[in-house]
């Protein structure tokens, strides 16, 4: 064995694919030996004369730690390397967006008596006389759907904001929608709203890809943007907020907002 994986909790390990014990005995000649780890994530305990044992501490980071090597020694004989690497931390779903990295996930959903569904579809509007392409789609069961969304290479454009001043020109973006079907045909539309606005208008969650990174820090007459994206699928608030006469364009979700995935 030279390399092994531990879980994000530190509790399994793995190699080869194969579940381990992490637990190792040294046959040598020589006098003594020794284990040492050169990362403090890894910890290498002896148990006996014969025997050491390799842990991991719990990552609570959504990066996967350095690789740590596992080096035994013994004497003059040849060292024997292990490498040894832990997985990093799923990142959290968002509750308001109900987006976890590129995972989109449908539940909660309030469905009309008169629909039924067994599919959610994600599709990319092509503005080319196809209309639309789907992109991504997952079995609707016990009420909940879990969609991966793909890296998009296509109908994603520079210029999505039109003259609104964003600070990467190059970076190309893409908006989604969401259809329900039933037995293959289409049953509805459905987007990500809370309680209405000023204006009767619920405060709405957009999904949007962008190929790299960029912002848009802005106002006009009518439209305050303050956004944040990273390369890789996003989600922002798209509001007309009580007492305030211009839309809201925001990275940040307003605190304190429930959000359900309702028919359109």
């Amino acid at each position: 064995l030279d390399a092994m994986e531990f879980d994000v909790n530190g509790v399994s390990a793995t190699s080869n694919g194969s579940v381990i014990v992490p637990r190792f005995t040294v046959a040598t000649n020589q006098l003594t030996w020794d284990a040492t780890s050169n990362q403090l994530w890894c910890r290498v305990s002896k148990l006996d004369d014969q025997q050491f044992i390799v842990t991991a501490a719990p990552n609570m980071s959504a990066n996967a730690p350095l690789p740590a090597t596992v080096t035994v020694t013994a004497g003059t004989a040849q060292q024997i390397i292990i490498t040894v690497t832990q997985q990093a931390k799923a990142p959290a779903e968002n509750s308001a967006t109900g987006l976890s990295g590129n995972v989109l996930t449908v539940t909660d959903l309030d469905i009309p008596s008169n629909i039924q569904i067994d599919e959610i579809r994600v599709v990319v509007p092509t503005y080319t006389d196809a209309g639309v392409l789907m992109i991504a789609s997952a079995p609707f069961s016990n009420g909940r759907a879990d969609i991966t969304l793909p890296t998009l290479d296509r109908y994603i454009s520079t210029g999505w904001w039109g003259t609104i001043p964003v600070s990467d020109q190059t970076a190309k973006s893409a908006n989604i929608y969401i259809y329900t079907f039933w037995q293959g045909q289409q049953t509805g539309t459905i987007t990500r709203k809370e309680g209405n606005g000023s204006a009767g208008m619920p405060a709405e969650i957009v999904y949007f890809y962008v190929d790299k990174s960029y912002t848009i820090n802005y106002t006009d007459d009518e439209n305050n943007y303050s956004l944040s994206f990273s390369a890789g699928w996003n989600a922002y608030e798209w509001i007309k907020p009580v007492g305030n006469e211009k839309w809201q364009y925001k990275s940040d979700i307003t605190a304190g907002k429930v959000f359900k995935w309702k028919f359109i």
